[in-house]
């Protein structure tokens, strides 16, 4: 804690008490951190140019900051979200993954997007 800040605090009894001066001055709720992270959830896109699975973990990681940020979202969604995301490279298997009878959780289409990377 800088000197200025350490100032300011010596005179709080608990933690407790310091943190949430801090989470009310510097970030508590922060409508623009908010809209920043699902701006970048919906314009993410799968390219054909880098691997698959390092791409699908970072939009794995921009469901996470969507969902840090208190958002609901149902594990289909993720999954059909990401469906769409496919490169034009992909076209037949995500057309293959629409059509079939059962929704699939967004961890088992990266399972699924697994193999048939592999293949």
């Amino acid at each position: 804690m800088t000197n200025t800040l350490f100032d300011l605090f010596i005179n709080h009894k608990s933690a407790r008490t310091i943190w949430n001066t801090l989470e009310s001055r510097y970030g508590g709720d922060d409508a623009g951190r908010t809209k920043y992270v699902v701006g970048k959830w919906l314009q993410f896109q799968i390219v054909d140019g880098k691997p698959i699975m390092d791409q699908v973990h970072e939009y794995e990681n921009l469901v996470a900051n969507v969902l840090s940020e208190d958002m609901k979202m149902c594990k289909i969604l993720q999954a059909n979200v990401l469906l769409e995301k496919f490169p034009p490279s992909w076209n037949d298997y995500r057309n293959y993954l629409k059509h079939k009878k059962r929704d699939l959780t967004l961890q088992e289409l990266i399972s699924h997007m697994r193999t048939e990377e592999a293949n």
